[in-house]
């Protein structure tokens, strides 16, 4: 009932307990091969999740600074246009008041009082 190994000198004894034993580190194996299976499985898994959340992060974060961007740009559009209309809300001032329409008359189309002449002189040029 002995075997013999062939690359060593010992010889293993074939007995039920031996059986049994043998039996276990087989099972033993398997359950630790599926076990290392399950856990790179498990891996691979987390690993691909991980990469697909980074990779989100990163996609949002350039979506983020385009967004602050185009944030700033609008907010300097937006100052501008404040500044025109306060400008505008200033002109409309300015046209509600007799004096300032008078004095853009007379500057602008040369309107004149009763009893003014108005003389119109040409630019000195360097000739």
């Amino acid at each position: 009932m002995r075997k013999r190994n062939l690359h060593s000198n010992i010889t293993t004894v074939e007995s039920r307990y031996a059986q049994y034993q043998e039996q276990k580190k087989q099972a033993k194996r398997v359950r630790n091969w599926k076990a290392l299976k399950r856990i790179s499985l498990i891996a691979v898994v987390f690993g691909v999740l991980f990469t697909a959340m980074i990779h989100m992060g990163f996609a949002r974060t350039t979506t983020v600074d385009e967004k602050l961007a185009e944030k700033r740009q609008y907010e300097a559009e937006l100052e501008n246009l404040r500044q025109e209309r306060y400008n505008l809300e200033q002109e409309i001032k300015n046209l509600n008041d007799d004096e300032y329409i008078l004095k853009l008359a007379r500057s602008e189309y040369f309107f004149s009082r009763p009893g003014e002449t108005i003389f119109i002189v040409p630019n000195s040029s360097a000739d």
